[in-house]
């Protein structure tokens, strides 16, 4: 199986996230908070950071997501 470009990771990623927090009705400053801050949420989200291990899993767990979710989010088949 090929590598996934960091960048098609990060933006996968991101938009999984991003859709779980919009579907709880959370505010980004909400899912950041005592996590880390509402810019990183952003850059996250938008694909222009990728989280490390710690911090994707402490969003995942505020969202009540198994980190499997975000992390294979980029393959269609797996994701349902």
């Amino acid at each position: 199986m090929p590598a996934i470009p960091d960048n098609l990771l990060a933006a996968t990623m991101g938009r999984k996230l991003a859709t779980v927090r919009r579907a709880q009705g959370l505010s980004q400053h909400q899912l950041a908070q005592d996590i880390c801050s509402q810019p990183m949420i952003s850059h996250i989200e938008n694909g222009t950071y990728i989280p490390n291990a710690i911090l994707l899993a402490k969003l995942c767990e505020r969202l009540n997501m198994p980190l499997e979710q975000a992390l294979l989010s980029h393959y269609p088949e797996i994701d349902q």
